[in-house]
């Protein structure tokens, strides 16, 4: 959708209207990249149907088994892992050179979303924020013995038409830290001394770290690392699962 070009979700919204009364939309595809609509439906509706939406992941050896020959698809395996997991395991790839992918399904607690204040705790807010094309960010994270763990993660989402107002946001971030006692948060360079100015008002103290090239490298290495060793723990989040997922090597 920001390529501005048509897209699935342009193209069902413009059939949605259009249908008439017991009609159905069937969308049939292959599974590639853990990214898009159709594996955001996936994890949203994938073993729990609804009315509005079935979604079906058909295995190689369920559709065709004259073809999908148990042989076949250990041939497949062997020769193509990739493939394998897309064409007879009707499993999304990871993306190609991530770095993260490997570790985020140990790294990911089943429930709640959202983890609830814990008195005595000590909790720690990172922005990242964005006003167009990107969206701004919000983590709010925690401490167990050694592991750290996501409390709740939020991101606000703003376009070159209808930009975000840092203002509204900010108060939104504000709420969401007060629920974890939390008066300061990090955040980057990006447009940081106004930011600064405008979070007082909300009586939150924001608290600026520079990304450049070295220490991004550096510390996302290092989050590799907690997260081999079982030292990260993050929410059942799409969206947090997706972006980490798209970092690259």
């Amino acid at each position: 959708a920001s390529e501005g070009v048509v897209n699935l979700d342009d193209s069902r919204a413009a059939v949605l209207g259009r249908l008439l009364p017991g009609a159905q939309i069937i969308s049939i595809g292959s599974p590639w990249a853990p990214m898009g609509p159709v594996y955001q439906a996936c994890q949203d509706s994938f073993g729990k149907p609804t009315r509005e939406r079935v979604f079906i992941k058909a295995p190689g050896p369920l559709l065709n088994p004259f073809w999908w020959t148990e042989e076949r698809c250990e041939r497949l395996r062997a020769a193509d892992p990739t493939a394998h997991r897309t064409d007879v395991l009707a499993e999304f790839a990871d993306v190609e050179e991530s770095l993260l992918s490997a570790f985020i399904d140990s790294s990911t607690r089943e429930e709640p979303m959202e983890l609830p204040y814990v008195e005595g705790a000590e909790y720690i807010c990172a922005l990242d924020p964005a006003t167009r094309g990107n969206a701004w960010t919000m983590v709010i994270s925690t401490r167990e013995g050694s592991k750290k763990r996501v409390a709740m993660c939020k991101q606000w989402q703003g376009s070159s038409i209808e930009p975000l107002r840092p203002r509204e946001v900010l108060q939104d971030i504000a709420e969401c830290c007060d629920r974890y006692r939390v008066t300061w948060a990090y955040t980057d360079q990006f447009a940081a001394d106004a930011l600064k100015d405008l979070a007082e008002d909300m009586g939150l103290e924001l608290v600026c770290e520079e990304w450049t090239r070295e220490n991004k490298v550096n510390l996302f290495l290092e989050l590799r690392a907690e997260m081999q060793q079982g030292l990260i723990e993050i929410p059942p989040d799409h969206l947090l699962i997706k972006d980490l997922r798209l970092v690259k090597r």
